[in-house]
Parts: structure tokens; sequence; C-alpha cells
């Protein structure tokens, strides 16, 4: 592969090891994406393509005879980069595993990944960057265990993730990616805690409201934002608040699936805490049909469906379970 704009002489060429870790990337794009719209069988494809071909880079850069040329420390420093920006993708091919349905390949992963970051974070405590990870990692390790019926065991990871959250909000005050991965998981916490009736639920549930709440407020024209605050306002019963981002968000002129499931979410929850009948059935046929305009659409992350405990006040009824069979095209 060559920069386009190389010349004639090879100047501005790319490497064979650079080529494929751009291809690489490529797929992870493509991969998160498809994730992210509720397709993790195609997914799988892309991650585990641009899996192999970073094992391919790493083998071309060892190779290299010119890398071979350059001062030790220089090419230590460079396989360290390399090697780092291969493992934190390393998460993809799993995730998309076991939301493709695939638990027993995706399990041995996913505990030898969070293992292997809880090490290395404890190996040094003052790193952020090492926090951030761990957190981040144990949650989606709790996400695996809640669906595949361990609520109890994603509780204890959760519960123990949730001693970093203070000193992770604190590493950084103004660094989003860690306010994000904070109110992540204390929404988590919120959620398994309830579930399960053990402990606080709204007390993490609450300072995951504010947190949120400041994202949202500095980043108004970020819909992640703004979807996130809907959630935990539906979660906390706050239906004025969070109508209007329901509202805003199912008559978006180009929604995509992602979009429509938080919004079902939303709308789950706040059905949750409604004493009339009436009005709690009229927010679940909502959200039950919002769910099957993203499954017109694509969302075929049944995994998903059937684990996610925001969906808990809908699961019950039958036009919810027959989503769960809809083929769509």
């Amino acid at each position: 592969m060559q920069h386009p704009k190389a010349a004639d002489d090879g100047k501005g060429r790319l490497k064979p090891h650079e080529a494929r870790f751009l291809a690489a990337e490529v797929h992870t794009d493509l991969g998160v994406t498809y994730y992210r719209l509720g397709d993790p069988q195609q997914a799988v494809s892309h991650f585990a393509s641009s899996l192999a071909l970073r094992q391919d880079a790493m083998q071309l850069f060892d190779q290299d005879p010119e890398i071979a040329e350059w001062p030790a420390e220089d090419r230590a420093s460079e396989r360290r980069y390399l090697e780092g920006d291969s493992s934190t993708r390393q998460l993809a091919l799993p995730a998309a595993l076991f939301r493709s349905g695939r638990t027993a390949d995706a399990e041995p992963i996913l505990r030898q990944i969070v293992e292997s970051s809880r090490a290395a974070m404890l190996s040094d405590p003052g790193n952020p960057g090492l926090r951030n990870d761990f957190v981040g990692r144990a949650g989606l390790w709790a996400e695996f265990l809640g669906f595949t019926g361990r609520g109890a065991d994603a509780l204890a990871v959760l519960e123990e993730s949730s001693q970093y959250l203070d000193e992770l909000q604190s590493d950084d005050p103004g660094r989003v990616a860690f306010s994000r991965t904070v109110t992540v998981a204390l929404y988590r916490l919120s959620q398994w805690r309830q579930e399960l009736q053990q402990g606080d639920a709204d007390a993490p549930l609450q300072q995951c409201l504010e947190i949120r709440k400041a994202l949202a407020e500095a980043e108004l024209s970020n819909d992640r934002s703004q979807l996130d605050v809907m959630l935990a306002l539906a979660r906390s019963g706050h239906a004025s608040e969070a109508q209007p981002l329901i509202d805003k968000y199912l008559n978006h002129p180009n929604p995509d699936t992602e979009m429509l499931i938080e919004v079902a979410r939303a709308l789950s929850q706040l059905s949750a805490h409604l004493s009339d009948p009436s009005e709690r059935d009229a927010l679940i046929q909502r959200a039950i049909r919002t769910i099957q305009t993203a499954r017109t659409l694509g969302f075929n992350d049944l995994v998903y469906l059937n684990g996610e405990p925001d969906f808990i006040p809908v699961r019950a009824d039958a036009s919810y379970q027959s989503l769960l069979k809809f083929e769509s095209p």
C-alpha cells in the first residue's frame, strides 16, 4: 500500500507494517459501527480481520531490516506503542463475540483481559489511564456475567471497580473519557444493586445523573451525552425532564438503531415509576414499538434485548417476546 502523495522514488511510501495497521483501523471502525448499530455478527468479522492484520503488522515490524538498524531504545519504544495499540483493541472482538451469542468463545478472553488489566493497574497505581482501563473492562465483564445469569458475580465485580471511581473522577476533572467511564460504572452498579436488592441503588444513580447532566450541558450538540442523561433521568423517574429528550430522539430526522434502543430503554424505565396500569402499559407499548422500528432497521443484538436490565419492565410482555423471534430484513 502506498500513500497517495508518495513520490515516484518511494519517498512517502508506507512501510508494510504501517499499511497493515491502517487497514486494521478501517476494519476496527467498521466493526465499531456495526456493534453500535446492533449487528454483532458483522462486527465480529471486522474485528477478527483487524486483529489478524495487527498481528501480521507486528511480525513485519520485527522483520523490517531498516527498523532493525534503529537505536534499540527507539525500536523498543515503537514496539511498546504498537503492542499497546493492539492490546486496547483486543477488547472489541470478545465483546462482539459475546453479543453475537458466542459466550463460550468470549468468556475466557474477557476474563483474561480483565485479570491482566487489574494486574497492570495494581502494578502502577498512580497511572490514571490504567485505572480507567480497568474500570471500563470490569464493566464489560460485569455485563457479560449479568447477561449470562450470574448477577451476583456481576455485582461483585462492579463493587470492586467502584472503589476506584472517586479517584478516577478526580484524576483529571476535565477529561470527558474518564467521566463517562465513571458514569457507566455507576449506572451499572445501581442497576444490579436494585435487581439483587443488595445495597443502596439510589446513591450511585444520583451521582451518575449529576455527572451526566454536567457533561450534557457542556456538550449540547453531542447526542451520546444527551442520550446518557436521558437514561439516567428515566431510571431516576424524572419524567418531566426525560420526556423532552425522548421526544427529541423519537422525532430525530435521521434516527439510527442505537438511538432508538436507548429511547426504548428510557421508556421502559419510566414505565416502572408509574402506578396507573393504563399509563404504564402505554409507555411499555411505546417502548416495544420503538424496538420494533429498530429491529426493522437491522438491530439484531438479541443478547442485549434479552439481558439489558433496563428492559426488565417490558420483558414479560408477549409483544416484546415476539420481537426476539422477529427476523429483520
